[in-house]
């Protein structure tokens, strides 16, 4: 990193809004800004510009400390799991979202996927959280990716309260680290990363050593209004599963779009659940 990069990280860093992104996502940043041709002003400008995109679907500080709150209430047994969850998706619009189709939602996904002992969840947000309403197999490697420094310690107490490997880890989910796994998860993730870099879809997807991706997708923006997003994502995905020679099936399950991508590459999951 030379001294101009530096410096836009120094100012980056002096934002509470950025104070949880993880070192790899302002050094990106900063790198990108440093190379545009402007004064310094105008190349922190872009920088946070750029951050904005990746932290729209960042917990807000007020969030955070309440999630925080929430899972230290849960921990103490003051609440039930049943009560923690509930309370954590509606702290997110992507996860609240899908508040009325939980845990149907899962329940469909894992229908379709397989039953895993192994996941990576790139983006992962608060997914790891509805880990109750996925019933998947007490030994499930769960590997929960996201930007979030602060989230990832949160998730990996959330792991250990349930016995689980504590394998969240806070990272640029725009080059994430190779993980193999039976099943991919990138909810409502690919948009975002196009912003940040166009083709990122397609490259992640070729890097995945993994037998399934499911990708998901909205199906209204986030004020809720129609804009025809299905047809531009569907669009979106045929041009990108034709140029990478990719299979997939398509559903809709509440307000996403899920494609199941036979990827082929890593451990299969298995097809029945056992309840």
């Amino acid at each position: 990193m030379n001294d101009d990069e530096a410096r836009i990280e120094a100012e980056l860093r002096k934002s509470r809004n950025y104070a949880r992104v993880c070192d790899a996502v302002l050094q990106r940043v900063a790198e990108w800004a440093a190379r545009r041709e402007a004064p310094f002003k105008e190349q922190v400008k872009s920088a946070k510009r750029k951050l904005h995109q990746v932290c729209g679907a960042f917990l807000r500080n007020n969030e955070f400390k309440y999630l925080g709150k929430a899972l230290a209430d849960r921990i103490a047994g003051i609440t039930s799991d049943k009560e923690f969850v509930a309370t954590v998706i509606g702290l997110h619009t992507s996860t609240s979202e899908r508040a009325p189709v939980y845990p149907e939602f899962w329940d469909r996904v894992f229908e379709r996927a397989g039953i895993p002992h192994s996941i990576v969840d790139i983006g992962c947000g608060l997914n790891p959280f509805t880990l109750p309403w996925q019933r998947l197999p007490v030994e499930l490697e769960y590997h929960a990716l996201d930007l979030d420094t602060g989230l990832a310690e949160l998730i990996n107490t959330w792991f250990g309260l349930h016995e689980r490997v504590r394998l969240a880890i806070a990272c640029d989910v725009l080059y994430p680290p190779p993980v193999t796994a039976e099943i991919a998860l990138l909810m409502k993730l690919l948009p975002t990363l196009e912003q940040q870099e166009k083709g990122s879809g397609a490259r992640i997807l070729r890097g995945l050593d993994c037998g399934m991706a499911v990708v998901t997708f909205p199906l209204a923006t986030l004020s809720g209004r129609d804009v025809r997003m299905e047809d531009h994502y569907r669009r979106y995905m045929e041009n990108l599963l034709s140029d990478l020679a990719l299979h997939s099936e398509r559903l809709a399950l509440g307000s996403e779009l899920v494609y199941f991508i036979e990827l082929g590459r890593g451990p299969q999951a298995g097809r029945t659940r056992n309840v």
